[in-house]
């Protein structure tokens, strides 16, 4: 049975998931916000990349304006859509905790299914699943920093 925390959370997501297919789903569809959701998630990955060269090429790959014309222009394709759902959760893996790929795995694969059923739930779910899949990477990073802080100095046990 899930924890009244994991039950609220949950909601929240199917909340957020349903707000997307919404906007994209309307008459007059809010691509802006898509547009916000897509310069959200590519700005955390690229916080979280020290190396000037990789944020670089992220930059590339995860292309603000080429994503907004593809949208708005309703030309993504199947290929352009695979590739962006692999090398963005290919990052979360690289980024993130080992223990945690599998996870990373069956939430790409969600991605996949969902789009395969429907480019507009496909979108969503890759935006709710990159962004789960990034607040775990955050998780970690704090959870290093206070197993850190609570270590003995000069590395004593």
């Amino acid at each position: 049975m899930l924890s009244i925390e994991e039950q609220i959370k949950n909601m929240a997501r199917k909340a957020w998931r349903d707000v997307i297919q919404d906007k994209l789903k309307s008459e007059e569809p809010d691509f802006e916000y898509v547009v916000n959701l897509y310069k959200e998630f590519r700005t955390k990955l690229i916080e979280l990349v020290q190396n000037e060269n990789k944020r670089e090429y992220i930059k590339e790959k995860l292309d603000v304006e080429l994503f907004t014309q593809m949208i708005k222009t309703d030309s993504f394709n199947r290929n352009d859509f695979y590739s962006l759902i692999n090398y963005s959760f290919n990052i979360c893996k690289t980024l993130g905790s080992p223990t945690r790929d599998d996870e990373t795995d069956l939430l790409k694969n969600e991605v996949i299914k969902e789009f395969e059923k429907d480019i507009f739930c496909g979108i969503s779910s890759f935006f709710l699943n990159i962004n789960i899949c990034i607040d775990w990477i955050y998780e970690d990073i704090i959870k290093v920093q206070e197993n850190f802080e609570k270590a003995p100095p000069n590395g004593q046990l």
